[in-house]
C-alpha cells in the first residue's frame, strides 16, 4: 500500500510537449519512498525510483532539510517550479526562489523506466478519493444536522421574542392599571 505525499503536474522539456504527472508516495509495508512519473506516452509512460530510508534521509539532507514534513511540503509547494529532462531515464529537478529572487535547485531525483509501480499509483488515488468522498458525505450530513439545529433554534428564539413581547405588555398594562389605581385614590 503506497501513502501518496507530492503530486504535481509537469512536462518533459522535449519537442513533443507531452504532459506528465509526478507522484511521491511512501511505502507502509517497506517504509521506502517513491517516486512515479506518468507521462501520457504509450511508448515509455511511466519511470521510477525507489528510496529506502537511509537514501531517503540523504536526499533530503542534501536539499537541507531537517524532517520529512518540511521536505514533503517544499516538493508539493506549487510556487515551486519542475523541470523534467527525458532521455532513457526522466530527471527531475525542483526549482525556488530565494528572498532576493534568485533561483536555485534544491532537489534532483532519477528515475528509471518502470511501470510496477503504476497499480499502486492508481489504488492509493482511489482511496484518496474515497477518503474525500466520505468526508464529504459526513461534512453534508453535520451541515445538515447543523441547519436543523439553526431552524430549532430560529423558532425558539421567535417564541422566546413573542414572550418577552407578551410579558413586556403584560408588565406595561399592570403599570397603567397600578397608576391609574394611584390616581383614583
Amino acid at each position: 500500500m503506497l501513502e501518496l505525499k507530492v503530486s504535481r503536474c509537469c512536462e518533459p522539456n522535449d519537442e513533443r510537449r507531452l504532459s506528465a504527472v509526478l507522484f511521491i508516495g511512501k511505502s507502509c509495508n517497506s517504509n521506502e519512498y517513491v517516486a512515479v512519473v506518468v507521462i501520457n506516452d504509450t511508448l515509455r509512460p511511466s519511470y521510477a525510483a525507489t528510496y529506502d530510508e537511509k537514501s531517503w534521509e540523504s536526499l533530503r539532507a542534501e536539499s537541507e532539510f531537517s524532517t520529512d514534513e518540511e521536505f514533503i511540503a517544499e516538493l508539493a509547494d506549487q510556487n515551486n517550479s519542475l523541470s523534467m529532462e527525458r532521455s532513457e531515464c526522466v530527471q527531475v529537478k525542483w526549482i525556488r526562489s530565494d528572498q532576493d529572487g534568485l533561483t536555485f535547485e534544491f532537489c534532483t531525483l532519477t528515475l528509471n523506466m518502470d511501470t510496477s509501480w503504476l497499480y499502486d499509483i492508481v489504488d492509493a488515488l482511489l482511496k484518496e478519493r474515497n477518503i474525500y468522498r466520505d468526508n464529504a458525505i459526513r461534512e453534508g450530513t453535520t451541515v445538515a444536522n447543523m441547519e436543523r439545529r439553526l431552524e430549532l433554534l430560529g423558532k425558539k428564539v421567535e417564541e422566546m421574542d413573542d414572550y418577552r413581547r407578551n410579558l413586556t405588555n403584560t408588565l406595561i398594562s399592570k403599570f397603567v392599571a397600578i397608576q391609574n389605581g394611584k390616581a383614583s385614590s
